[in-house]
């Protein structure tokens, strides 16, 4: 049996049928999507139903945030689950105590989740996760796309009794480009069209990432990256401590699946050039899939620990897809 989430504001339109599959945007869903998602309250019930499953647990604090100066909404779900609406500010004031708010911030065994519009913005993702310094945070990708996949991950949860767990949506791109030359990966090395762009990249050559596709906000596929000209900065994870030793766990949990705002550091402002007082990082995890792939080549190939990653595309870089590497256009 196929299932669909459809939201009808954004057009975005999901199936599931024994994986889950992004359909784009469409004003013609099929009539089997016969929950769509059709005012801002329910909306937001999905929104906060699609963080929950891809968070990969049942239990956690989950908050739906356009801006920390707008109304929050939040499931609260450490057993029993209960819908909190109100300003960010008041979830933990002092009144809080009387429902028991409080205390339940203390329990560090459970995930503190932030999905919404706010988690576009780096800075807003580093306050949430210095509201929970000591806690797993996970900041959904799926922003324009959640209200969708939450109502289809509502009906799996529901009806098929389906776990949440962590899916990150990527999807290989073996699209051709046409009149280009290009260099075939060999399939039988593991990794071989990331550690070709690794090396790429180390050589001092900006390459456009495009090994696969990704629903929702991806910083590394879709993105150029560089050895110093970029306004993101993936870090190794066996490093981000050393570089950034006053961030809380918390920043660098989030930053497995969007950027994070943290201070920069004398040691890695020397080492890369980045002046700038504060710095979005990116963390490699499987969260982000074959990331840890590439950074695993690129500290061979280069040495280095980071890599920068930019939106500045241009038709003169090679371009790499899953199953090939593309030259750059002649000039």
């Amino acid at each position: 049996m196929i299932y669909h989430g459809y939201d009808s504001l954004t057009k975005c339109l999901f199936s599931w049928d024994g994986d889950f599959r992004y359909e784009g945007k469409t004003d013609s869903p099929p009539i089997e999507a016969t929950r769509p998602v059709n005012d801002d309250e329910n909306r937001s019930l999905a929104e906060l139903a699609g963080c929950q499953f891809l968070s990969g647990s049942y239990r956690g604090y989950f908050f739906r945030v356009e801006s920390f100066d707008k109304e929050v909404v939040a499931l609260i779900a450490p057993g029993h689950k209960q819908i909190v609406h109100g300003s960010w500010n008041s979830f933990f004031r002092e009144d809080m105590n009387k429902r028991g708010m409080n205390e339940l911030w203390k329990n560090i065994s459970i995930s503190a989740c932030i999905c919404g519009p706010a988690v576009r913005d780096p800075a807003i993702v580093a306050e949430f996760c210095r509201r929970f310094p000591a806690h797993s945070v996970y900041a959904c990708p799926l922003v324009d796309e959640l209200a969708a996949f939450g109502t289809l991950a509502g009906q799996l949860m529901t009806e098929k009794k389906d776990k949440p767990r962590r899916t990150s949506l990527c999807v290989p791109n073996k699209n051709v480009i046409e009149n280009r030359d290009f260099q075939p990966f060999d399939p039988s090395l593991d990794g071989d069209g990331y550690g070709r762009m690794a090396y790429v990249v180390s050589k001092g050559i900006p390459a456009v990432n495009e090994m696969m596709t990704r629903v929702g906000i991806s910083p590394f596929y879709g993105k150029v990256l560089s050895k110093n000209d970029g306004t993101v900065w993936i870090v190794r994870a066996e490093k981000a401590g050393a570089y950034f030793p006053h961030e809380p766990p918390s920043v660098f949990y989030a930053a497995t699946t969007v950027p994070v705002r943290v201070r920069n550091t004398d040691k890695f402002r020397e080492r890369t050039g980045w002046a700038n007082e504060t710095v979005d990082i990116v963390i490699p995890s499987e969260y982000i899939p074959d990331l840890p792939v590439f950074m695993n080549f690129y500290q061979v190939c280069s040495g280095m620990d980071f890599v920068a990653v930019s939106d500045k595309i241009d038709t003169k870089m090679p371009i790499f897809r899953y199953d090939k590497g593309y030259v750059g256009e002649k000039c």
